[in-house]
């Protein structure tokens, strides 16, 4: 046990010298550092329903891109309109001076097909984008419901660790301690109830970081500053 207690003063004399190397502190300034997140992290995120999943940065991006073939399939179809003198009007208000050949374009069917095929290519890209932000939709929903469903498990560990089982394991580690003092418990037992002590901090202190991943993952997909 001696050997142990010396290994691990060891490390931590060795982490200790890193940190300061990295950090860029002095070997005769004091080694005290406190973790601290900053007030920003957490999400208004609570709940996962269309409102919620229309505001994220994804969807938003494919409704973009839906409307836009939306906006191509009119062009197509205003840039030839079955009508002919529609069509030259039309032609006419976009500067096109030879309404000559504007009427002799129409009257080929060649030309009439290919004016059909474009707008038909434009009402399948249409069709493409739309269901390409349905799928969006679909993975944020997925994505936000199953990390709010992790964020809530894990904040309620958190609450447990804080209330519970960390007081508990400090109330244990003051009992042995008291009691190795007056050689009424082992320093074994002391040993380990310390070791429990530290293990449970460290799963409290991997469990908070993971808190704040979670907030960090669900706010970027809101990463323009939409409503949340």
């Amino acid at each position: 046990m001696e050997e142990q207690l010396l290994q691990l003063s060891h490390q931590k004399v060795q982490l200790s010298e890193k940190l300061r190397k990295w950090i860029g502190i002095s070997v005769n300034d004091s080694l005290n550092l406190t973790l601290q997140y900053p007030e920003k992290e957490p999400s208004a995120i609570t709940t996962v329903n269309q409102e919620v999943v229309s505001y994220s940065l994804m969807v938003q991006k494919a409704q973009a891109m839906k409307d836009k073939a939306d906006q191509m399939v009119l062009v197509e179809k205003d840039r030839y309109l079955p009508d002919f003198t529609a069509q030259v009007e039309f032609w006419d208000n976009a500067g096109m001076d030879n309404q000559y050949g504007a009427q002799l374009a129409m009257s080929i069917p060649w030309f009439n097909g290919k004016n059909d095929a474009s707008i038909k290519e434009a009402e399948a890209m249409s069709r493409s984008r739309d269901q390409l932000r349905k799928n969006s939709i679909n993975a944020i929903s997925q994505l936000l419901t199953t990390m709010l469903s992790d964020l809530k498990t894990t904040q309620a560990k958190i609450k447990l660790y804080e209330t519970d089982i960390l007081k508990n394991a400090e109330l244990s580690l003051s009992s042995f301690q008291k009691a190795f003092e007056v050689d009424k418990a082992s320093f074994l037992d002391y040993f380990e109830s310390k070791k429990t002590l530290y293990t449970l901090e460290m799963q409290h202190a991997k469990l908070v970081n993971k808190r704040h991943v979670l907030h960090t993952q669900i706010n970027a997909f809101f990463a323009k500053g939409a409503k949340k």
